[in-house]
């Protein structure tokens, strides 16, 4: 995600409802003239965030800073600065009214930066609320594919989707940005009253791809990937589970195939 500081912008504020984590990927500046080191040097981010409690009452409070300036280099051509640093504000974790917070404000501030006409400065992040975003969107694909599914075998003989177990989604991922587990939808099919074939949501955040669920079938083991980026129009792809190489659409006809 980026957040962006336009012109004589000098703050910005998010909220969330849990206490959040912030992970600075990248800040980059973009200047109209080759003196951005001067005009960097003496630059701060303060990342400050505040806790509240239902009435409105502050229960703790906390500031970090970040010298946008001591990123500056020799090798340094262009003013993108590789941060990688992570915010996760547990030095207020201990205070003793902070179980009451209901409502958390982040607020990052520029210090000593003026940011002129023609000037922008985004800062590359990943943070508590896009995880868990990531997290719900992978909640409603997997419960689209099973809709889907639903769809395609309700004038089929013989065949019945049932409601399995949902799986627990508590991805490394997700406890490292203080995210709450998610309850994903899995489903068993049965054909002439004995069942075919499993679906079960793997994971999302894989090697290659934008989640995969697992299909247990007596033809054998399959997955079916998202090869979309995120947030875009799914498009899933079916693979045998020892044959990455080749893949077909997920359609009827492939589902179709897998129950024959």
């Amino acid at each position: 995600m980026i957040l962006t500081f336009n012109p004589r912008e000098e703050f910005k504020t998010v909220e969330y409802i849990v206490k959040p984590v912030f992970h600075i990927n990248r800040i980059v500046f973009s200047p109209h003239d080759s003196d951005w080191t001067n005009q960097l040097f003496g630059s701060l981010l303060i990342i400050s965030i505040q806790a509240f409690n239902e009435s409105g009452e502050l229960v703790a409070g906390s500031q970090n800073q970040l010298s946008i300036g001591a990123l500056i280099s020799p090798n340094h051509s262009q003013p993108v600065f590789e941060v990688n640093k992570r915010y996760d504000f547990s030095e207020i974790s201990s205070v003793q009214n902070i179980s009451q917070a209901t409502q958390w404000i982040l607020k990052l501030e520029l210090n000593n930066l003026v940011i002129n006409d023609g000037q922008q400065l985004d800062i590359d992040f990943m943070d508590t609320k896009y995880i868990d975003r990531r997290a719900e969107d992978w909640k409603s694909r997997v419960h689209n594919v099973i809709q889907n599914i639903t769809n395609w075998l309700a004038n089929e003989d013989n065949c019945e989707v049932r409601v399995a177990r949902k799986q627990r989604m508590e991805e490394g991922l997700m406890k490292s940005f203080n995210v709450p587990f998610k309850e994903i939808d899995a489903v068993d099919i049965f054909k002439n009253g004995k069942m075919k074939l499993t679906i079960r949501p793997f994971g999302l955040w894989i090697m290659g791809a934008n989640g995969r669920i697992d299909l247990t079938s007596e033809k054998g083991n399959f997955i079916l990937v998202d090869h979309a980026e995120q947030f875009e129009q799914t498009q899933w792809k079916l693979f045998q589970k020892n044959n990455r190489q080749n893949w077909v659409e997920f359609n009827k006809e492939s589902l179709l195939n897998i129950l024959s």
